[in-house]
């Protein structure tokens, strides 16, 4: 398992990466470490979903994913989203 430290570590190398699916990959890989240690910090009366989804290493990780795709572009989503149903119904 990995230490906070090193998660964090990932978490900043990350910023300059341009590979998305390395980028997935690693936030994948890092997830139940960060879970583990998040447990360990906050025991299980204080640990829930939504402090891992908005934990610091969560944020830069996604904001790396989301500017690498531009997904913060309401229209570009919103094109997206219509491909997928229109698949999903084929």
């Amino acid at each position: 398992m990995k230490t906070m430290k090193e998660i964090a570590q990932l978490a900043l190398d990350v910023q300059n990466a341009s590979n998305l699916s390395g980028i997935v990959h690693s936030f994948s890989e890092i997830m139940p470490d960060l879970r583990a240690r998040l447990m360990e910090e906050l025991g299980d009366e204080g640990f829930s979903t939504d402090k891992l989804n908005m934990h610091h290493v969560c944020i830069l990780f996604s904001d790396k994913i989301a500017s690498l795709t531009y997904s913060a572009s309401p229209r570009l989503f919103s094109e997206a989203y219509a491909w997928a149903q229109e698949q999903a119904v084929k």
